[in-house]
């Protein structure tokens, strides 16, 4: 299977797939769960090597969305390679 194939299957998942302990990969972007008192609960990020642009959330679940409603077409990497 071709490359650009394997990131239009995996941007094809309907869910998150977790990565790592509190991370997640979810259509070409990256959740992470903070858990410090002066950071914010939730950030994502596109799965990119020059990715500096964070999004701040304040739910799993408003992570979750702003990632369906703004997908990195063009990721890094995609959940199988981090598995």
């Amino acid at each position: 299977m071709e490359t650009s194939e394997k990131i239009l299957n995996a941007l094809k998942i309907n869910k998150p797939v977790q990565i790592e302990n509190r991370e997640w990969w979810f259509k070409g972007r990256i959740i992470q769960e903070n858990n410090h008192p002066f950071l914010p609960r939730f950030i994502s990020f596109r799965d990119s090597n020059g990715s500096y642009l964070t999004e701040v959330h304040g739910s799993f679940k408003d992570a979750v969305k702003y990632c369906k409603e703004h997908p990195n077409l063009e990721p890094k990497n995609i959940p199988s390679d981090y598995l």
